[in-house]
């Protein structure tokens, strides 16, 4: 009889063992498939991320013009502009041309609002196309004109 006993014990040991061994084989695996699924989303997330910046250049500057239109908001219009430059600019001018299009339209908008202070006399402002510089033009003096 003790021979069953021992052989009961044996068996039930080698199973609680298996058992083990199964359960811990399934903790491994449901760690490193969490883990591959973070590392999945984390990706995900700064790609979404990478994509909300790259469409908020031109947005910014199909807005900036037209905010002009509307109600005469010339202020919101200029920074909207020079928003769409700066971030443009951050991302390696990959929408350069737009925001250099924005930017002329903004500021070559005549009778600015009193909002945006511009030098007295200061009739044209035009953007380089590389966006790199403004170039401003002013009246001429009246001893010029003769």
């Amino acid at each position: 009889m003790s021979t069953n006993v021992n052989l009961f014990l044996l068996t039930s040991t080698a199973n609680e063992r298996r058992n083990y061994q199964i359960r811990f084989a399934l903790a491994i695996f449901a760690a490193i498939a969490t883990t591959l699924l973070a590392g999945i989303a984390w990706w995900q997330r700064n790609e979404a991320v990478a994509s909300a910046q790259e469409a908020l250049t031109p947005s910014l500057a199909a807005v900036a013009p037209r905010s002009i239109s509307y109600e005469r908001h010339d202020e919101r219009a200029v920074r909207l502009a020079r928003q769409a430059y700066l971030i443009d600019r951050e991302q390696g001018g990959t929408s350069n041309g737009l925001v250099t299009a924005a930017l002329s339209d903004v500021l070559g908008t005549p009778y600015f609002s009193s909002a945006v202070q511009l030098p007295a006399g200061l009739v044209a402002v035009e953007i380089s196309p590389s966006g790199a510089f403004v170039l401003s033009g002013t009246r001429l003096p009246n001893w010029l004109d003769r």
